[in-house]
C-alpha cells in the first residue's frame, strides 16, 4: 500500500501530500505501514511475471513494463527485478 492510496481512501489526499511535515506522528505511522514506491513497483513486476507465466505466455521485459505501467525512470532495483523474473534486462 502506498501513502497516496491511504490518503485517497480517507478523502485527505491534498492534506497528506502537502502538509505531512507538521504531522510527525502521522508521517511516522504512514511510513511504518506503507511500502516505498520502489517496493510497490517490484511487487507489481512480480505479479505481472507470475500472471504471464501462469497463462503460458513468455515473460518479456516490454510485457512486464506495459502490464505494470512503469514509467521510464524506475530504479536499477526494479530493472533487476524485471530481469530476475524472466524479462530481458536490456533497457
Amino acid at each position: 500500500m502506498v501513502v497516496s492510496r491511504v490518503a485517497k481512501a480517507i478523502g485527505q489526499l491534498t492534506l497528506i501530500e502537502q502538509h505531512l511535515d507538521p504531522m510527525p506522528l502521522t508521517q511516522a505511522y504512514l511510513n511504518s505501514v506503507t511500502a516505498s514506491i520502489e517496493a510497490y513497483q517490484i511487487r507489481r513486476v512480480r505479479w505481472a511475471a507470475e500472471w504471464l507465466d501462469l497463462r503460458g505466455q513468455e515473460v518479456l521485459r516490454w510485457k512486464v513494463v506495459r502490464m505494470t505501467g512503469l514509467k521510464p525512470d524506475y530504479s536499477e532495483k526494479v530493472e533487476w527485478a524485471i530481469a530476475s523474473f524472466g524479462g530481458a534486462a536490456a533497457r
